[in-house]
């Protein structure tokens, strides 16, 4: 999936951030390198020694995408 740019809809879907945390590496090869480091960037992720964690503001996002 890298080079592909996600809608931020999309990536609200991914089951690691609904789950709330996981190895970054991970994240980067589901995801692609560059959405990653959007999430990253948007406040939606917190990256710490290799681990991410899904930050208050990216809960909140989960929530509303997943609302149908």
């Amino acid at each position: 999936m890298e080079g592909n740019t996600l809608t931020f809809k999309d990536m609200m879907h991914e089951p690691m951030l609904i789950e709330g945390g996981g190895k970054y590496n991970k994240l980067s090869e589901i995801l692609g390198e560059e959405n990653a480091k959007r999430l990253d960037n948007l406040g939606v992720i917190k990256v710490y020694n290799g681990e991410f964690s899904v930050t208050k503001l990216g809960k909140k996002f989960l929530e509303l995408f997943s609302r149908r």
